[in-house]
């Protein structure tokens, strides 16, 4: 899978077969969000998250984000990582959890920008997984039976390169001068 621009990142809906089968994520607000915190959850994702490559040697990842790192493998009490595919990541509720938040257990189709829990929204829908933020830091959702793919995550230093009339390079209000010569 190849992400070149960040509007790219979002995922089409679920399909309507997988619209028969499993629940919308806005049927449980309480876990998956609402309009609300997807509309925030892409801006905050267009902001950050520049770039991501998948291939037979791994995943990559150009971001803007100074505490992402590796991401790291997640599981979240009650809601697990059924399967994925290019629309949609199907995620099943337990019964125990959708009785404390008042939503059905069972199955529930999700897409990027989606939640799984409050504080871990999905950036990206993955071969065999799901790459997440999670309290501030990048994470990895999968089937127990996958392995983690390698990864290589990039920074790149937010603000501008601007062609300046002269002088040294630096670094101010956000943007980087140049040099002519």
């Amino acid at each position: 899978m190849l992400v070149g621009a960040p509007s790219a990142l979002a995922s089409p809906p679920a399909s309507a077969d997988s619209a028969a089968t499993n629940t919308q994520a806005d049927q449980c607000p309480a876990v998956f969000g609402d309009r609300q915190v997807r509309a925030h959850n892409g801006t905050a994702r267009r902001g950050q998250l520049d770039w991501i490559e998948e291939d037979e040697s791994g995943v990559t990842i150009v971001h803007a984000n100074e505490r992402w790192d590796d991401p790291f493998r997640l599981s979240i009490r009650g809601v697990r990582l059924v399967r994925v595919d290019s629309r949609a990541a199907v995620f099943e509720l337990s019964a125990q959890v959708a009785t404390q938040v008042r939503c059905r257990a069972g199955l529930y189709a999700l897409g990027v920008d989606d939640g799984v829990s409050r504080r871990t929204r999905i950036l990206a829908l993955l071969k065999h997984g799901v790459l997440v933020e999670h309290r501030g830091r990048l994470a990895f959702i999968a089937p127990s039976t996958v392995a983690s793919p390698r990864w290589l995550v990039a920074w790149r230093m937010p603000g501008e390169i601007q062609a300046g009339s002269g002088g040294s390079p630096g670094y101010q209000s956000g943007r980087i001068g140049s040099v002519t010569y």
